[in-house]
């Protein structure tokens, strides 16, 4: 009889951390509210940015060309709409303060944060844009330099689902060969099923 209501216990905690995990990931991104079907809007009150200093350190700017994504379920090829997609166009920077790691430094991330939700025909549209790579700390100054100018790095975005979150990345290569290729849409396959299940 204790075995039955310990595995009943144990059947119910299962199901109250599925609940609260599925709570999280259909939260509102960041605690920002989802812009208008269609548009994308840049995130300027994230903490993320509220934590940082003054940035001392300037790099390359770097041009990322207009996106047009298209996501679809994967099962039966239909668009994916009115969902949440959250991008982070990302750089790097050398931080010379860690000293605690036996180093002159270390490389951090950086980036910046928009959110959008697609259209009716799964479409997420990324207006061209000029990333302003920085730095927050330029340490003292060396008998020798390394390459620490910040530079840009990768966009990563992931789309909110019903029950989960996929995440996708193009690295500045790909966004390279996307620059030239110029492809109308930039089609992607998710599935709806949540790797939980």
């Amino acid at each position: 009889m204790s075995f039955l209501k310990m595995n009943f216990a144990s059947t119910q905690f299962t199901v109250v951390l599925t609940f609260l995990l599925w709570t999280a990931l259909n939260s509102n991104a960041y605690g920002q509210k989802t812009p208008p079907i269609g548009k994308c809007e840049e995130v300027r009150d994230s903490e993320a940015k509220k934590s940082r200093t003054a940035p001392v350190v300037f790099g390359k700017p770097y041009v990322v060309p207009e996106l047009k994504l298209r996501f679809l379920d994967e099962l039966t090829g239909e668009p994916l709409v009115n969902n949440k997609v959250c991008f982070h166009y990302m750089w790097t920077w050398f931080d010379f303060l860690d000293k605690f790691e036996g180093r002159t430094g270390t490389t951090r991330e950086a980036g910046d944060l928009f959110i959008c939700e697609t259209d009716e025909n799964g479409v997420v549209f990324l207006p061209e844009r000029t990333v302003e790579t920085v730095g927050y700390n330029k340490g003292k100054k060396r008998f020798f330099r390394m390459n620490v100018k910040p530079k840009f790095d990768h966009i990563e975005f992931n789309i909110h689902l019903k029950e989960h979150i996929t995440s996708f990345q193009y690295s500045k290569k790909e966004i390279d060969r996307i620059r030239q290729e110029k492809p109308e849409y930039l089609t992607l396959s998710v599935s709806k099923i949540s790797p939980l299940k």
